[in-house]
């Protein structure tokens, strides 16, 4: 695998600007709240699986979250450790692309990058890490944000490609605008799966929450609302 000419498309997508923070594309902040409750018990865990999926159904019922959220929301359930339904993952990421397609729209491009980003999910979590890594470069210079290039630097690391992803972070961090830099520097300082780069990171002290994770779904964002390997 030509490592290098993956890792150049994600960086020269610095010269398009198509950067993305979690806080853009929000079209409506009162659906952020309504999934607030959903994201507090997938990250607390011991949760019934039946009955969330029938809450996010009764969101969408209710036209609280749109059906594309619903779809992406489910796919954080099934991808959830304690749930790893790959199966259904793979069916609802089918469903979002076709939904993504059916809509069109001058959104299309970015949100055909977010059904990369879940294949790429997908593809790691049966253990294809170098068509996760195609995947998850293909939608990073998309539309480059911190889950997805967090997700880059996992991947590296597991196909124990620990200098690329060194490389990869100084990039980042002197090209990339301070914003984009943060969350990636944010999930390093939480994820354990990243540990090997903090020694790279100032102030590695930072404040515990839990890290990236295939059930942990960013709220603000329309494109973005993903999952983030772990």
């Amino acid at each position: 695998m030509d490592f290098d000419a993956l890792l150049d498309r994600v960086l020269l997508a610095v010269d398009r600007k198509a950067f993305v923070t979690p806080t853009d594309g929000i079209d409506d902040p009162d659906e952020v709240r309504v999934l607030e409750p959903i994201f507090e018990l997938l990250a607390e865990g011991g949760f019934d699986v039946d009955v969330l999926r029938a809450e996010v159904e009764v969101l969408r019922a209710r036209n609280l979250i749109t059906e594309r959220r619903a779809t992406i929301l489910l796919q954080t359930v099934a991808a959830h450790p304690e749930v790893e339904d790959l199966d259904e993952l793979s069916r609802l990421i089918g469903r979002e692309e076709h939904l993504v397609l059916r809509d069109g729209g001058p959104r299309l491009q970015a949100r055909m990058a977010v059904v990369d980003h879940h294949r790429a999910v997908h593809a790691f979590l049966m253990g294809h890490l170098e068509i996760a890594l195609d995947l998850e470069t293909r939608s990073a210079a998309a539309r480059p944000w911190g889950d997805s290039l967090a997700n880059i630097l996992i991947i590296l690391l597991r196909l124990d490609q620990e200098d690329r992803a060194r490389s990869m972070l100084r990039h980042l961090r002197a090209r990339f605008p301070r914003s984009l830099v943060a969350q990636v520097e944010r999930y390093i300082h939480q994820d354990p799966d990243l540990a090997l780069l903090r020694d790279a990171v100032p102030g590695s002290a930072a404040p515990e929450r839990s890290g990236p994770d295939p059930a942990e779904t960013p709220i603000p964002e329309d494109e973005p609302c993903d999952t983030v390997l772990h």
